[in-house]
Parts: C-alpha cells; sequence; structure tokens
C-alpha cells in the first residue's frame, strides 16, 4: 500500500478580494487542494448553516444511487465504504476546528450537485463552498465520535416525515454534521438526534425507489445502530410519526453486529418486517464482513475486508440467484461482468440505441441479441432487486446525457478512534492511500 501524504490538518483564515470587487470579504475556508481525481481537501475555519439550504442537498441528493454501502466497527477501527453510480462526483476531505463548544472534525464531504469540472474550473461560488460541510458523508470528531450514513428502502423503513414533531425539524442527511460538532460521546450522539425532529426521504432515479437514511455511531466504549421506522405504515393518517430505533454494543472488541449495509436491521421491541426482507439491498455484503469480522486486527485487516465487498467486485460474489429455475444463472452473470459479457452489452446496446429504437421484448427469437438486450431492459425497468450490473450505464450516459459512469465504491474511509486518524482509498485505487491526522 502506497500512502501517498500524511496530512496534519490545519485552519487557515483567508481574505479574498474578487477580480471586479473594490472590498476584500473574508472567506471560512483555505485552498481548496487537489489531491487526486474527483478527490480534493478543504480546511475550514468555519461554514454556513441556513435551513432554506436545506434544498441545494436534498434536492441533489435525488441524485444518489441506491448504493452498496457500509459501515463497521471492529475494537478501535471502523471502516466505511461509501458506493455510488455517479463516480465523477468530486468528493472533499473536510476539517473544521474547535471553536467554542463546537468539536474539531474531519471526514468526507459530497455536495451531491457539485461536479468535478466545476471544481477545476471554478465554477462554484464562495457560499457552495461555505454551505458544502452541512453534508458529511463520514466523519470524526476530537473526542473520538465517528458517524457514517448508510441508505435504506423506505419500502422498508416507511416514510420519514417525522420522529418528534414538536422539536426543531433536522433533515436526516444532516445528522453526520450535528454529531461531529456537538457529540463527545456516542451516548451524547443518540440524545441529539432524539431531540430533532428527523425527517428526509429522497426518490432515487433511475429506481424509482425512496431511499432514506439509517446510521452507525461509534465512540472509543461502544457503538450505535440507529433507524427510523413507521411503526404503523399503513396508516391513513396525514402525517406519519416514525420511531427513533436504537441498538447499543458495549463488546466493541468481538460484537460482529456493529455493521452496517443498506437493509434495515431486526433490533428487539420494535415491530418490523423481518431480519431480512424480500428484495432487501446489502444482505449478501452484511454476511460477508460478519464471516470475516474475526480476522480483522488491524486498520489494513479491516481495509481488506471491506476491498472484499467493493462494488466492482461485489457482483461477482453474488451467486443468490442460482435457484431451481436459473441453475446456470450465476456463472452467466459472471460472464455478463466479464470483458467480454461486457463489450458485448454495449455492442447491442449501442446498435440498439442507434439502430432498432425497438421494444426488445419485441425481438423475435431466442438469439443472443434479444436474449441480453432483454436483459439490460429488465435491468433498467425492474429495479426490485439489487442484482443490476452497470457496467453499461456509461452507454446510456452517452445518449441520455446522464452523469452516470459506472457504479463503483467512491470512497473507503477508515478512522483510527484513538488517533483520531483517517486513511482513505477513493474510487477503488487501492494502490494509493491518504492519510489525515485531526489536530487535537
Amino acid at each position: 500500500m502506497n500512502i501517498k501524504r500524511s496530512l496534519l490538518i490545519v485552519f487557515p483564515v483567508l481574505v479574498t478580494c474578487g477580480a471586479l470587487s473594490t472590498s476584500c470579504q473574508k472567506r471560512m475556508y483555505g485552498e481548496i487542494k487537489h489531491l487526486a481525481p474527483y478527490l480534493h481537501q478543504i480546511d475550514y475555519t468555519d461554514y454556513v448553516y441556513d435551513e432554506k439550504e436545506e434544498t441545494v442537498y436534498t434536492e441533489g441528493a435525488n441524485s444518489m444511487s441506491m448504493g452498496g454501502c457500509v459501515g463497521i466497527r471492529k475494537g478501535n477501527f471502523y471502516g466505511r465504504n461509501f458506493d455510488n453510480a455517479r463516480r465523477t462526483m468530486p468528493e472533499f476531505v473536510v476539517s473544521l476546528p474547535k471553536k467554542g463548544d463546537r468539536h474539531a472534525s474531519i471526514g468526507i464531504a459530497n455536495s451531491y450537485v457539485m461536479r468535478e469540472k466545476g471544481v477545476l474550473e471554478g465554477t462554484y461560488t464562495q457560499h457552495d463552498y461555505e454551505i458544502l460541510p452541512n453534508h458529511m458523508l463520514d466523519g470524526i470528531n476530537d473526542a473520538g465520535v465517528v458517524v457514517n450514513c448508510n441508505m435504506v428502502k423506505e419500502k422498508d423503513t416507511g416514510p420519514l416525515e417525522h420522529t418528534n414533531i414538536e422539536k426543531e425539524p433536522l433533515h436526516v442527511c444532516f445528522i453526520p454534521r450535528l454529531v461531529l460538532d456537538n457529540a463527545s460521546s456516542a451516548a451524547e450522539a443518540i440524545e441529539l438526534i432524539k431531540n430533532r425532529d428527523i425527517h428526509g426521504s429522497q426518490i432515487v432515479p433511475p429506481f424509482d425507489e425512496t431511499m432514506t437514511m439509517q446510521l452507525l455511531i461509534a465512540d472509543p466504549k461502544e457503538t450505535y445502530y440507529v433507524s427510523f421506522r413507521d411503526e404503523n405504515p399503513e396508516s391513513t393518517e396525514e402525517t406519519h410519526i416514525s420511531k427513533m430505533v436504537v441498538e447499543k454494543y458495549t463488546d466493541i472488541n468481538n460484537d460482529s453486529e456493529q455493521l452496517m449495509t443498506n437493509f434495515l436491521k431486526k433490533v428487539e421491541g420494535s415491530s418490523q418486517k423481518e431480519d431480512y426482507p424480500e428484495n432487501s439491498v446489502g444482505v449478501e455484503r452484511y454476511e460477508i464482513l460478519k464471516k470475516g469480522y474475526d480476522s480483522v486486527k488491524d486498520a489494513n485487516d479491516l481495509r481488506e475486508l471491506m476491498k472484499t465487498v467493493r462494488f466492482s467486485n461485489f457482483y461477482q460474489n453474488y451467486h443468490a440467484f442460482a435457484d431451481e429455475d436459473h441453475p446456470d444463472f450465476s456463472g452467466y452473470l459472471n460472464w455478463w461482468l466479464s470483458e467480454e459479457g461486457t463489450q458485448t452489452q454495449i455492442k447491442y446496446f449501442k446498435e440498439w440505441i442507434i439502430e432498432d429504437k425497438q421494444d426488445p421484448k419485441e425481438l423475435e427469437g431466442d438469439g443472443d441479441k434479444a436474449l441480453i438486450l432483454n436483459g439490460i431492459c429488465d435491468q433498467l425497468h425492474d429495479y426490485e432487486t439489487e442484482f443490476l450490473p452497470m457496467y453499461w450505464s456509461n452507454i446510456i450516459a452517452d445518449y441520455r446525457g446522464e452523469d452516470m459512469t459506472g457504479w463503483i465504491t467512491i470512497h473507503n474511509s477508515i478512522y483510527d478512534i484513538e488517533k483520531r486518524s483517517l486513511l482513505l482509498t477513493v474510487q477503488e485505487n487501492y494502490n494509493d492511500t491518504y492519510k489525515f491526522t485531526l489536530g487535537v
């Protein structure tokens, strides 16, 4: 493993002058450092929070993919995979200093509405960057509190409209920032969330799935799994009140339940669907990680375990579709993901788009072209399962103008809770790793 950089976070105060401005305006962040394609670092002194700005993220979050995200804690180490189909979205290593009662923190932010070209060309405004720290995907603060949020199907949780209607509202995507700024322990983070009215779901194209969030929060002594569940989703009441459901783990070195993917885990005392509801997302990744849990002794072990469920490798591990009706499906699926299979899909898909412009279901015969195009269109229109190899999505992007270029693990974060440090891998480039240490 090549650690490209070892960075101690510093917090500059800069003054910027616009080219056409007669005055200078102090800004809340330093230089935007370009570390790698789609990876940037910004050290902040402060940020702007305005409830009106929630739309910047929550509407932009409609671009989020269903994903294959992971959160896992083993002893002193906490790991997170963030998976997405929009691999061209820039990510930012964001750090904030301690200020009054606010904790210092470092983590990964992604606005979903920014694009790499705009960052490199200076398209975005000072205000765009000053609201960026609101949307943290994962992070750690100077108290050793780590937080991560993963998507989960609303069909499993019920609609997330309110949790505590008398309290101040907060979008679920903003919880990591709330925790990083204010929590001195994981238990305190739970109380902070309980005292807000949490809401937020997104329709996620192209799946037309409604998704919300669940969280895994840890500190040096314990871990909490947090989800929000409508206990009566069939209610005809106009207002749905969800229950915040919390599972606590205190055996931080051995409890393999300190793990979260994208399905709703069963928690004692909460009425819900079965442990693995039909069509749930992330069940196999969960089982792979549980099986390898005891092998994790250090940060590198955790990184290697999480590498086995990186998104590009995920379907090659997935043989659950092999059943009585499709005894050879797993072999076919592996062909589908092979170089030959990928190029064949691209060839037929291009021909279909350019020449045929007809419903592949109407193609006569059972030839390869009909079989493959029917398979592609099943993926385009039937998202009841997560067996969705997306290697052809760059072709869709070419013809639809969409910024979807193939599902991938956008980043893998490994947090050392004791050292308050982050080991970061981006774009599945496991040869280059970036290390950041929070100055505390």
